[in-house]
Order: C-alpha cells, then structure tokens, then sequence
C-alpha cells in the first residue's frame, strides 16, 4: 500500500496542533480538505488515528504509535526534496525562521538578505515573535531564542552570548537615585511579559563566583525590549536590556547605567530546530552565518 503523503501531512498536522481548524491554517488547506484526506488515511490503514471532539482532536493508541513514523517519513522525504533542490545554482524549497523583531534587526535579518541573495530559489520568511512557539506545530525551521533556554526536544545550536544593561533616563535617575544592589527594592521595574516571575541574578561586586536573588514587581510589561526601551527612555522605569539594543541610547545621553554590567552574567544566544535525524542544507547554513555574523558583531567588526 502506497501512502499518500499530503494525507499523511495533514494527520501529522492535526496531531500537532490539536485541531483541524489549526491544522488548515498551518497548512493553508480548507478545514474540509484536512478532514477528507485524515479519514482516507484512517480508511487506509483500517484505524482510528484521532479521537474528535467539539474542542480538540486527541490521538488513539494507534495514532501516537503512527505518528512518530509519520513524523520520520515526512522527513525522510523532505530530505529527499531538499538534496534535489539544492543543485550548482543554490539552495532551494524554504526555510521559515522566528526571532524576536529586535534581533531581527541586529543580526537575523541580514543574514536571511544575503541568503536570499546567494539563493535565489530559496523561498525565505521570518516572523517576528517572542513566544515559545511549537516549531512542528507552526512549521518553524528554526527559533531564534535569547537567554537561558528551558529543557526541550528540539536541537540547540549556540550562536554566541551578549552583556545586560541596567537602564533608566537621566530624569527618572534624579529622582529614584540607585547607588547599590539594595536600593533597587525602590525602583519603578519594566519587565518583560514573558519574564516577569522570574528573579534577577545579580553578581557581588567583589566575587563573581557569589550571587543574589532579587524578585521585583513590575510598574510596566511588555512582550518586546523595544517597547521597555522606549518606556525606559521616557523615565518610566528601569529596565534590563541587551547591550546591543541600549549602547546606541546611553551614548546620545537618553539612557543611563545603574548599575556595573558585571554585575549581570551574559545571556546565551541559541538557535532550536527540530530534533530529526537529518539537517537540511539552508538550515545549516543559516544557523553557521548568523554565528559568524555575531562574532563580528561582539568584536565591533
């Protein structure tokens, strides 16, 4: 029995989402078609792959047993399609990335400008977001993630690290002076959404081996560091950000430093792919120039 791989997709899809409505848009299919070719695998393999409710599509024993062979075929095949395209004249078919829109601007996105121009069958786009996505379910190639990363299944390939500023204006300073780790209690916080529970690490100034914990509550969160720099800049607040996104600020005097930079430990860079036994080329090359790009950057190349 030969398998239809569209089918096969659509079910992978579905599981990965949790429903068909998701499954359609991921796919840009109707909900109807991805319904149609998950009951002609059913109908195929002589076995329920999903159990249906109003809410949510939830796998069967059989179909978590059939999904991790789906999800091998899937790839075996785009490995195949890929060692095709990629032919004397470049790379091709696509690769989707994601990065904060930050970053996108620092480093992401000329790296993706100069692949696009060295490969110009290669169909690229990024989104700018800075949520934990599903990379299978939302059909990411690879996530650009700054900071200590949580235990995951997919791949990680460390692209380098970047130093944190403390930050706030002039004007907020005079009023809310900081002189000291303590006084920090104080200050009028601008937190990140998506970090906002979690304590600061701050380094002893004398020993950097020695550390302390300081959970803040937050007068303004956003799910951007532009958005805390802006909000910074106009003496709402302090703010941890990159130094990469603050130093221009701080040198035309619209942001100051709280506190030393050492006492803040650099923040890893990484990029995540799916966990599959094999790398596509753009990939690859994607994930070796974006690293080279930022050792340039870090050494002020």
């Amino acid at each position: 029995m030969m398998l239809d791989l569209n089918r096969v997709a659509s079910f992978v899809a579905v599981a990965d989402s949790g429903s068909f409505t998701k499954a359609a848009q991921l796919l840009g299919q109707s909900k109807a078609r991805i319904s149609f070719n998950v009951r002609r695998l059913e109908a195929e393999l002589g076995a329920s792959l999903l159990a249906r409710n109003t809410r949510r599509s939830v796998l069967t024993d059989c179909g978590e047993r059939f999904l991790v062979e789906a999800r091998q075929l899937l790839d075996q095949v785009e490995r195949a399609t890929a060692s095709v395209q990629q032919s004397s004249a470049g790379l091709g078919g696509r690769l989707r990335i994601t990065s904060t829109s930050a970053f996108a601007q620092r480093a992401v996105l000329p790296v993706l400008a100069d692949m696009a121009e060295a490969h110009p069958d290669l169909s690229i786009e990024h989104v700018a977001s800075s949520h934990l996505c599903d990379l299978v379910a939302e059909r990411f190639d690879v996530a650009i993630r700054l900071g200590e990363l949580a235990d995951s299944d997919y791949k990680a390939a460390r692209i380098g690290d970047y130093a944190l500023q403390l930050v706030a204006s002039p004007a907020y300073l005079l009023r809310h002076p900081v002189r000291s780790t303590e006084a920090l209690v104080n200050v009028h916080w601008l937190a990140h959404t998506h970090l906002s529970d979690a304590p600061w690490r701050f380094f002893n100034s004398q020993s950097m081996t020695e550390s302390c914990q300081f959970v803040r509550p937050s007068r303004f969160q956003a799910d951007s560091a532009e958005a805390l720099l802006d909000m910074a800049s106009r003496g709402l607040g302090v703010a941890l950000l990159p130094s990469w996104l603050v130093d221009d600020a701080i040198a035309k005097g619209k942001l100051c430093t709280v506190l030393d930079p050492q006492h803040f430990a650099r923040q890893p860079i990484h990029a995540l792919y799916r966990n599959s036994m094999y790398v596509p080329a753009a990939i690859r090359i994607f994930i070796d120039q974006l690293a080279a790009r930022w050792a340039l950057e870090e050494t002020g190349l």
